[in-house]
């Protein structure tokens, strides 16, 4: 099981609002069960991208960033880098 909070921050619009830069750090907390034995998960990561809107509530989601973690069993510790793509759903998003 992982926990992984993370918090996002929307720094700049562009195009009418239709596209929106942000930056979003994360932490991850876990335990893996494995057929051997059980192993305590910890990490961190951070990613910059943008949100191109179709309409208020879906957007298109690109992203690059970081994560680092680290599991107790064997000191085994994986750095990432990554480029994300993806749908974001925002449900009762305010009007501004």
């Amino acid at each position: 099981m992982l926990f992984c909070p993370f918090a996002r921050y929307y720094f700049l619009s562009l195009s009418n609002d239709n596209v929106k830069l942000f930056g979003n750090a994360n932490a991850y907390l876990g335990k893996e069960d494995e057929g051997v034995g059980s192993s305590k998960l910890t990490g961190f990561g951070a990613a910059i991208g943008a949100n191109y809107f179709f309409n208020r509530n879906v957007c298109f989601e690109t992203s690059f960033g970081y994560s680092s973690t680290h599991a107790q069993i064997e000191s085994v510790k994986d750095n990432t880098f990554a480029l994300n793509v993806g749908f974001q759903i925002f449900l009762n998003r305010d009007e501004k």
